[in-house]
């Protein structure tokens, strides 16, 4: 776990202890701050919360593995932006 996300453990909407999952509010908030310390956002994955746990859905999901810095800040915000309020998201970003 980095800083970044030792900072937000306590926002988390859902602690799976190996990942985090957050609202849509406190996902663009964790990208602001990846942003702010310059940490590389690797990729976004949405997941529904449905009576049988959580479900994981490809089509709410994306990767930046390949993008530069500002670029996948940049398209992190507008895809969180487009997406469901409902959802909750792992914001997947470097180590360091």
């Amino acid at each position: 776990m980095n800083k970044i996300e030792i900072k937000f453990r306590n926002k988390a909407a859902i602690d799976r202890g190996t990942y985090l999952l957050f609202t849509k509010e406190v996902s663009l908030e964790f990208i602001k701050e990846c942003h702010h310390e310059k940490t590389q956002i690797l990729g976004i994955d949405g997941f529904f919360l449905r009576d049988k746990g959580i479900q994981p859905s490809l089509e709410h999901s994306v990767d930046f593995s390949e993008l530069e810095l500002e670029e996948a800040y940049q398209r992190s915000l507008e895809f969180l932006n487009q997406q469901p309020e409902e959802l909750f998201f792992e914001v997947v970003c470097s180590e360091d």
